[in-house]
């Protein structure tokens, strides 16, 4: 469980207990810095085709709203199998790994 606390500025922050990387360090403190400022927020309508089978992913999705399906093809006919709701990531594997995907991914909702 989290523990929080409250900083100078008055905001409420989450303690992580890490004996490798914390915000005192500098090279991790730099490299979060770059990731997180580079985060652009995206919209995708629904019935948007997010990734196809073995396609090489160049980014993630952090899913804030609405449902994504990922299904796979099969005779040249998608069947969609499972749905991923808000508080997901699509493409982190494939990003960090340099892989291509395996299924079809599809906003099922607007996201």
């Amino acid at each position: 469980m989290p523990r929080y606390f409250t900083n100078a500025n008055g905001m409420q922050e989450i303690k992580v207990q890490n004996p490798y990387y914390n915000w005192e360090d500098q090279v991790y403190r730099e490299f979060m810095m770059g990731v997180i400022t580079r985060l652009e927020p995206r919209t995708e309508d629904k019935g948007t085709v997010i990734y196809v089978t073995i396609q090489e992913v160049e980014e993630m999705f952090f899913i804030m709203k609405g449902t994504v399906d990922i299904g796979f093809e099969e005779s040249r006919n998608t069947k969609y199998v499972l749905r991923l709701a808000k508080r997901n990531v699509i493409g982190a594997f494939n990003c960090t790994f340099n892989k291509k995907t395996l299924f079809m991914y599809k906003a099922s909702q607007r996201i």
